[in-house]
């Protein structure tokens, strides 16, 4: 498993807090499984289901991923969601002062010493290798089998084969399904990894120029788009809140809008109050997901 992280803050320096694991040990959580590459915990963030070994954390990036919420990230990520009623500035106040405490930084005692500044570690950069249909790539084809996709892929869906140079100038690959953006990016879903190789964008596929659909995920599209006759309407699906105002824009001209949106994801919280502000024609439509 491989922890992807493209979501910093440009604007905050981790260098200057303490390294994700000592975060953890000060907050109680201690690893069912280590080495030197990773280590592993259970439920560190709470749920009605204990999911064993769901949080990772690469020693190398000091980088996490928890497979029950589908994310991961650094250290600011990492408390953003730990504290969610925290400012940026109350976090970086809160890491400041625990990284300045002898006993968070280590899992045994040892004699009191200036901390050495870690040298950054440069993130991967993620490249397209080559895109292809799918069936050619067990992975990919397991993947979608197991998560109920495989029935409902249409030829927007390929196999999007990527990968980066690590700092020793080996090459590791990577492979998922993904969809292409309109700015030239793809959006990719693997089993433990969902982000965009390259820019980010919103997914417009046109079929009608009365109605449109509007779907904050492609996997919306996919399981909802029979039952919904979506193959009748131009089909705008967002993959990132952040494009919400951007899409309103865009869909203005056609005469039939219907928005299929689910209310309880992050980032959406007032997606209602900004439809109705902005185009009073949409019909807003709440989208019922399988558990």
């Amino acid at each position: 498993m491989t922890v992807h992280n493209n979501n910093l803050l440009g604007s905050t320096s981790i260098d200057n807090f303490l390294s994700i694991k000592s975060l953890l040990n000060h907050l109680g959580f201690r690893p069912i499984e280590t080495n030197e590459r990773e280590s592993f915990y259970s439920n560190i963030f709470l749920g009605s289901k204990f999911v064993p070994k769901s949080f990772r954390l690469d020693h190398t990036l000091d980088a996490w991923f928890d497979k029950s919420l589908g994310k991961g990230g650094n250290i600011i990520d990492f408390a953003r969601k730990y504290w969610p009623d925290l400012t940026l500035s109350e976090i970086e106040e809160k890491l400041s002062a625990f990284s300045t405490l002898t006993e968070y930084h280590y899992m045994f005692p040892v004699k009191d010493k200036p901390r050495r500044k870690r040298k950054p570690t440069k993130l991967p950069h993620y490249q397209v290798d080559r895109i292809r249909k799918l069936g050619l790539t067990d992975e990919i084809s397991d993947f979608l089998l197991e998560s109920g996709l495989w029935q409902f892929a249409d030829s927007n869906l390929v196999e999007v084969h990527y990968y980066f140079i690590d700092q020793k100038g080996k090459r590791r690959d990577f492979c998922a399904a993904g969809w292409p953006n309109e700015n030239g990016g793809w959006e990719v879903y693997a089993k433990n990894f969902k982000s965009c190789i390259g820019p980010k964008g919103m997914s417009i596929f046109h079929a009608s120029t009365r109605s449109i659909i509007i779907f904050q995920e492609f996997t919306d599209y996919l399981k909802n788009r029979d039952k919904l006759h979506a193959l009748y309407s131009s089909i705008l699906v967002l993959n990132s809140p952040n494009f919400l105002t951007a899409a309103l824009n865009r869909v203005r001209n056609f005469e039939e809008v219907t928005f299929y949106f689910d209310e309880k994801r992050e980032g959406y919280n007032d997606t209602r109050i900004c439809v109705e502000e902005k185009l009073s024609n949409c019909k807003i439509i709440p989208l019922k997901i399988p558990k």
